[in-house]
């Protein structure tokens, strides 16, 4: 093959590499605001499913950020000093039906130096102590991918449809419950009493791929074409 027949099929071939394009990142983002309130409580959230009329879904994220807040109170009944402390805390989960999705477990420990019981269960003096106002959050998240078996037969369906936009439904509906799980440690006689409220934010996201030219597959077919003409004006001649 001549060097002008080469570039010629160079031209050809930097065509096709432009026609496959490669995959640019584009994202569609949706978020629900659950309000804090004292635990146990179980909320589902509503969101658009996914279109596949827009292009090839390459993930989904499902995000949640979650806060536990509220009081805690100690007291040790102990014969002898010792170290006593609590955990407010809320375990959070996220359910797609009876799937669970993503958990979270938003958390916050404190300890106090108690001396020997000093007779009277008030969570103050000097065996006893009160946490106010304490808070604390945590994230987490899980990615569904279509290359994924199982993602892909028994999740990623009911997020998607293929219809336009405006009438793409019914939408897909995520269960989020939070459990006060707060506990105290420390002596062996303990005294605990827990306020504990928790709040989340849903985040759910797609990510799917757009067909669109790179510039280093552009600069092949201007190359390409070039060639291409010159060996079309050489086999004229």
């Amino acid at each position: 093959m001549s060097i002008v027949k080469k570039i010629g099929v160079a031209a050809l071939a930097g065509m096709g590499l432009l026609a496959a394009g490669s995959a640019s990142a584009a994202v569609i983002t949706q978020t629900a605001t659950i309000p804090t309130a004292s635990t146990n409580w179980n909320i589902a959230s509503a969101f658009n499913k996914f279109n596949t009329d827009l292009g090839p879904l390459q993930s989904i994220i499902i995000s949640i950020a979650g806060s536990v807040s509220g009081n805690m109170k100690l007291e040790s009944r102990d014969g002898a000093p010792t170290t006593i402390s609590g955990t407010l805390q809320a375990n959070q989960t996220v359910f797609l039906g009876a799937f669970t999705m993503v958990t979270n477990f938003p958390s916050i420990t404190q300890s106090f130096g108690a001396a020997a019981f000093d007779g009277t269960v008030d969570f103050g003096g000097t065996s006893g102590v009160t946490f106010s106002s304490l808070s604390s959050s945590a994230n987490n998240s899980a990615t569904l991918l279509p290359t994924n078996l199982v993602d892909s037969l028994l999740y990623i369906p009911q997020f998607t449809c293929s219809a336009l936009a405006a009438t793409c439904g019914p939408q897909v509906s995520l269960s989020t419950q939070a459990v006060g799980t707060s506990a105290g440690q420390g002596a062996g006689n303990l005294t605990t009493e827990f306020n504990t409220s928790s709040g989340a934010t849903l985040t759910l996201t797609y990510n799917y791929g757009v067909a669109t030219p790179e510039p280093a597959s552009m600069a092949v077919l201007g190359i390409g074409l070039v060639a291409l003409g010159a060996y079309r004006r050489k086999r004229r001649h």
